[in-house]
């Protein structure tokens, strides 16, 4: 869809094909790296694009068939599972280096440990994209998005709107609901509802950078604006999944202690320090600048 240009006007399916198409392209560009070494950067990157991915099932699925984009959400699904490890092993050992450096006593012995988890979840997933069924499967994906048409719901009322930009609307404002929502429970929200947060801000920032040719150079402040809240809560994830790793070990139990209580320290600094981050985001001005974008289309 080389020729694609984005515009308020499109099909609304269309304009989701075309957000498609360019997240494949990104899938596509990291997975060679992904495959020959499980570069961190390629893994990251490959990861970040299928995640998006799932935002763009999510937000157009309505406007297709029934079902045809399952299959494909299925397969990427798959390959996710297996890159997240990879991530999250990086991730983990990247904080534990930075612990070990600032310590008098670091945990070298743990560090060595993860490492060789890290080498197998390589060579593993590197095993897994080499498999004919995922080449297939991102082969087909891109016909899907290469197709235009295709799988496209037929509205029954011949004046029912389709253009993008009848639609863009409500598929932002269902995404501020999502993070909104949680608003009156943050006091007494839970790591888990935490985490639930943390996806719907994802979300959110991946609609609006999906359609920011649409919305104006204005967007990037309002991207902005959720950048904190994301770090704060991206970094309480790393902790929870750091004390789920060392949960999982039946070995060093003199440094998993050590480790596990520094993780444990600092997941509920994050809990209880994210209430005054989440206060300078929801801010009467963040949403009158957006639904001043959102009116101008």
């Amino acid at each position: 869809m080389d020729e694609f240009t984005l515009t308020a006007d499109e099909h609304v399916a269309e304009t989701g094909r075309f957000i498609m198409s360019q997240q494949l392209d990104k899938i596509l560009t990291y997975a060679d790296g992904v495959s020959s070494d499980a570069d961190v950067t390629a893994v990251h990157e490959m990861r970040k694009a299928i995640r998006r991915s799932f935002t763009c099932f999510k937000l157009f699925q309505p406007y297709f068939e029934p079902g045809i984009l399952k299959p494909y959400r299925r397969g990427l699904r798959r390959i996710m599972r297996r890159l997240g490890i990879c991530r999250d092993l990086a991730v983990f050992r990247l904080k534990l280096d930075v612990y070990n450096e600032q310590s008098e006593r670091p945990l070298t012995e743990l560090a060595v440990y993860w490492e060789n988890r890290q080498s197998i979840a390589d060579r593993e997933v590197m095993n897994y994209l080499a498999k004919q069924k995922q080449q297939s499967l991102l082969v087909r994906y891109r016909t899907f998005t290469e197709s235009p048409g295709l799988g496209v719901m037929k509205p029954m009322d011949p004046w029912a709107p389709v253009k993008t930009r009848y639609h863009l609307p409500i598929l932002i404002y269902q995404r501020v609901a999502g993070v909104r929502a949680f608003d009156d429970k943050l006091e007494i929200s839970t790591v888990k509802q935490l985490h639930r947060l943390r996806i719907q801000f994802k979300e959110l920032r991946y609609t609006l950078q999906f359609f920011a040719p649409l919305l104006g150079e204005e967007v990037e402040t309002a991207l902005e604006s959720l950048k904190q809240s994301q770090e704060h809560l991206g970094n309480l994830n790393d902790s929870t999944v750091a004390l789920r790793f060392l949960d999982e070990m039946a070995v060093l139990e003199r440094s998993v202690t050590r480790y596990r209580l520094y993780q444990a320290e600092e997941q509920e600094r994050l809990v209880g320090s994210f209430l005054p981050v989440w206060q300078r985001f929801d801010q009467p001005d963040w949403r009158r600048d957006l639904a001043e974008m959102i009116g101008a289309l």
